[in-house]
């Protein structure tokens, strides 16, 4: 790939965490006692679903629609003053955990 195909980086505010609301900054081991009894838990794991002050899976879904909006509109390719690299190309998405799931 050579420079003038190379694009730049789009920092998209909508990629950033979920706000995990109480649990910000809580090690994973006090989810029991501070969320139950709104929790998935298995052998290997315990999520919270919605502690005090959280965003909703619902909101992250929002959220998602909205970065795979932005990224579709950046590269519509029915303009004909689109450049040809543009119509064509990949797209690498950096993103932590719960919103990168909902993408």
């Amino acid at each position: 790939q050579n420079s003038k195909s190379a694009a730049l980086p789009i920092v998209m505010d909508d990629l950033i965490e979920r706000n995990f609301g109480i649990m910000t900054g809580k090690p994973t081991k006090s989810i029991p006692d501070t969320c139950k009894p709104n929790i998935l838990q298995s052998d290997t794991i315990c999520y919270f679903l919605c502690p005090d002050g959280a965003e909703t899976f619902p909101q992250l879904m929002e959220r998602g629609k909205r970065i795979i909006q932005q990224i579709q509109f950046l590269h519509q390719d029915d303009d004909d003053e689109v450049e040809e690299e543009k119509k064509d190309c990949n797209v690498l998405l950096v993103a932590h955990g719960d919103i990168g799931k909902m993408i």
